[in-house]
């Protein structure tokens, strides 16, 4: 086994294991860590009606079920730290115990902090309003601020684009593949979200238009299908995509060819920039970058694929 891979290795085994002490600090129990939308959340007898009924009403508002997964994952955390406390219904709950939970999430960053805490304040609402808990505690609760502007700058420049970009392989398939996929985000700024669900349908070749739905947001989005990324897909689906019956543009290189989700395009991404930039900003950092510095050339593609 090469030393690339014992370290990529390596340090997936280290990431689990911060997860799960830091999951054992807060809850006492350690989960197996899943992909969010494979994994199943559950809810204590003396919570689970009131949490259902609030992520019902969320889906009934038009709530992404991505979010309200997101919003389980927090309330099963939430719930595993009362149980632990002897808080067994909802009923007993006092502002105290969700200050004392609160106070028990500095194993995580910030951001996830107020994430959490802001799932927990609107389901107690939610409670509250519905009947099932007596006590007001929303407008109680503060809701733990981050300031968003304090992390990295959120910009590659021209030239670490490129040495991203020219430190992919592009001898073999995985390589061609990757190349075009950083290529879609760091010129076309998309998320990885979109990049994995990009579909055939998407790509007009005739009118050089990529058109999609946002993953994300609901809303569509047209883009120039750009010399560069044309091209870069092409070399791709000509001479590197093993065939398969997805209409999924980027699968996977080995059996059963699956699409991507977009954690594991995420995941590519950082592998790259990992080996070519000396500090890790992030693959979102490479989506606002999007297509800024490197020079924008329109061409005609219609006869180079069709």
């Amino acid at each position: 086994m090469s030393s690339k891979i014992e370290e990529k290795k390596w340090c997936a085994t280290y990431s689990r294991s911060i997860n799960a002490m830091s999951e054992y600090q807060l809850s006492g129990n350690v989960y197996l860590y899943l992909a969010m939308d494979k994994r199943t959340y559950s809810f204590p007898d003396g919570y689970k009606e009131s949490a259902e009924a609030y992520l019902s009403y969320r889906s009934k508002t038009g709530i992404k079920d991505k979010t309200n997964r997101t919003f389980s994952l927090y309330l099963e955390r939430f719930f595993a730290f009362l149980i632990r406390k002897n808080m067994v219904r909802i009923e007993q709950l006092a502002i105290k115990d969700v200050f004392s939970f609160m106070g028990s999430l500095s194993c995580y960053e910030k951001p996830t902090i107020n994430h959490t805490m802001r799932a927990v304040r609107y389901y107690l609402k939610y409670c509250y309003e519905c009947g099932f808990m007596k006590k007001e505690m929303f407008s109680k609760l503060p809701n733990p601020y981050y300031n968003r502007k304090s992390r990295l700058p959120s910009t590659y420049s021209a030239e670490e684009v490129k040495k991203l970009l020219s430190s992919i392989d592009l001898g073999n398939p995985c390589g061609i593949r990757d190349y075009a996929i950083i290529l879609l985000i760091a010129r076309l700024g998309l998320r990885s979200s979109d990049v994995a669900n990009l579909r055939f349908t998407n790509i007009d070749w005739e009118n050089e238009l990529i058109r999609l739905t946002q993953m994300k947001t609901g809303n569509p989005l047209e883009l120039p299908l750009l010399q560069d990324v044309g091209e870069a897909m092409i070399h791709y689906l000509k001479g590197a995509r093993p065939k398969s019956e997805s209409d999924h543009v980027f699968i996977r290189q080995v059996p059963p060819y699956t699409e991507f989700n977009p954690g594991a395009v995420g995941a590519l991404v950082r592998y790259h920039l990992l080996k070519a930039v000396s500090i890790l900003k992030g693959k979102r950092k490479a989506r606002m970058y999007s297509a800024t510095a490197l020079p924008v050339v329109y061409w005609s593609m219609k006869f180079h694929y069709l």
